[in-house]
């Protein structure tokens, strides 16, 4: 009895977890849910600019740029989103948010995980940071999905990104570190991922979805071309029966 409880919990968990996946693979084709991550990701820089706030200070204004590296990506992935709900393609805009949201959004949880484990303690700080980091790798590769860029802009922001590179760790302008046993591991890992994010936008951009939110970005643009193609064919038959 309990093994089938056990069982029919484990299946229900499934479940959920099967619909939660579908739900966040389609949020393109939600017009609403690009207005919800939109502010959200904007929200993000916001407070990811709080939270640089102590070395965008003593950063020179020149150099700005190369700092706030995760608030950065949010920013620009926002605006990303606010150009395709007007129906505008960025590619280098896109190719640019796309590869810093999966590079930050990985490279984050990895080196937090590694401060978890080098002082052996879990701060609510580490968990809000990896769960919000993640989140903005799996919805920048939902993205690329359906509105994909050509390779060149993807090339293109990983080269913004390796010049980050350089500038973090033979500059000293990288990020605050949970320890300092982990600058070799951060630098390692941000080169990689600068390498490995486009091949996996790439990647995902090979299973683009068959939609006409893929195309217009709007539920009801989409159904306006549908009634004009209904009409025009009606009108089409019309003439022949005439005829």
């Amino acid at each position: 009895m309990r093994q089938g409880g056990a069982g029919g919990r484990g299946g229900a968990g499934g479940f959920w977890l099967c619909r939660l996946f579908r739900a966040a693979v389609a949020l393109p084709e939600r017009r609403a849910a690009f207005w919800v991550l939109a502010l959200i990701n904007l929200g993000g820089f916001g407070f990811g600019i709080w939270w640089y706030w102590g070395q965008i200070a003593a950063t020179p204004w020149w150099l700005l740029p190369l700092v706030p590296d995760s608030p950065l990506s949010t920013l620009l992935f926002g605006v990303l989103l606010l150009f395709l709900l007007q129906g505008r393609r960025a590619p280098v805009l896109a190719g640019l948010a796309y590869v810093n949201m999966v590079k930050y959004g990985l490279w984050t949880p990895f080196i937090i995980g590694g401060g978890v484990v080098l002082w052996g303690r879990v701060a609510f700080d580490d968990v809000h940071l990896t769960l919000s980091h993640l989140g903005m790798a799996i919805e920048a590769l939902v993205y690329a999905r359906y509105f994909p860029v050509p390779w060149p802009y993807l090339l293109a922001g990983a080269g913004w990104n390796l010049v980050n590179d350089c500038a973090d760790y033979f500059g000293g302008l990288y990020p605050l570190l949970p320890h300092p046993a982990l600058t070799s591991p951060a630098r390692t890992a941000a080169f990689v991922l600068t390498c490995a994010a486009p091949l996996m936008i790439a990647a995902v951009q090979r299973l683009r979805p068959a939609s006409p939110l893929a195309v217009g970005c709007d539920e009801a643009s989409a159904a306006a071309r549908a009634a004009r193609l209904r009409s025009a064919g009606r009108r089409g038959a019309g003439r022949r029966g005439a005829g």
